[in-house]
């Protein structure tokens, strides 16, 4: 086994003979009154302001306007009626005041519907006498879509 160096000897010496600085001579005790020192003012703290935290956040910003919602599932909710694609009018019911109605089918079913309903992934919006404006969900991202009344010629069924 090797000595230790007399250089490490003398390093750890020096090392353990000085006072740490963290540390703070205590004080001697007071040897004034407790009575006088009840009744004498409290001496003012010099007038060094505190700091004032400041809390700063990191905030995110989501630009919605350009992209879909990555939260809505892409399959379920258009699940729930036929799609715009397989949809025809079948005959509008036209008011002046508003409470128009268009018959819309897909095929296998009909569907009655006013204006601000849904169908499907479709809003209807505006019902004229001939035609029915609907406004379109295909995976959030909404277009407008008009479907028109096609008139059965005399005596064809349909």
């Amino acid at each position: 086994m090797r000595a230790p160096s007399p250089v490490l000897m003398a390093l750890a010496a020096a090392l353990a003979a000085a006072p740490l600085r963290g540390q703070a001579p205590a004080a001697p005790p007071s040897t004034a009154p407790v009575a006088a020192a009840k009744s004498a003012p409290p001496a003012s703290a010099p007038s060094a302001e505190e700091p004032k935290l400041i809390f700063d956040r990191e905030v995110f910003d989501y630009p919605a306007a350009p992209r879909r919602d990555p939260f809505t599932p892409l399959v379920g909710k258009n699940d729930m009626g036929p799609r715009f694609e397989d949809l025809s009018v079948r005959g509008i019911i036209y008011a002046p005041a508003g409470r128009s109605l268009v018959v819309l089918s897909d095929g296998k079913k009909t569907y009655r519907r006013r204006s601000g309903e849904m169908v499907g992934n479709a809003r209807v919006g505006q019902i004229s006498p001939t035609r029915v404006i609907f406004s379109v969900d295909n995976f959030g991202s909404w277009h407008q879509e008009t479907l028109e009344l096609k008139k059965n010629p005399e005596g064809a069924k349909g």
